[in-house]
């Protein structure tokens, strides 16, 4: 997932914004490997792999509450439009 991470967008926020202002009951988007489910409640972060291969190692499914999800995406961000202007 952390790999994954550098592809997601500003359209995320969007996604969340739309679950949180009861637009919608659930929002998904994926990667190469794991797909974030986010509902009003919780976050959902799996492994697509996982039960597929009994040698192949997985990540374990991850939850964590949707408005903390949000402050960490936008803490994330941040952090890129720091780094992006150069200033500290």
């Amino acid at each position: 997932m952390i790999t994954e991470a550098t592809q997601f967008n500003d359209w995320i926020i969007e996604d969340v914004d739309k679950v949180l202002f009861g637009e919608s009951d659930c929002e998904a988007f994926s990667g190469n490997r794991s797909v974030v489910k986010i509902k009003r409640d919780t976050t959902v972060i799996e492994d697509f792999l996982e039960g597929m291969y009994d040698d192949c190692k997985t990540f374990q499914l991850y939850e964590i509450d949707s408005q903390q999800y949000l402050v960490i995406m936008l803490k994330k961000k941040k952090e890129e439009l720091k780094k992006e202007h150069r200033y500290e």
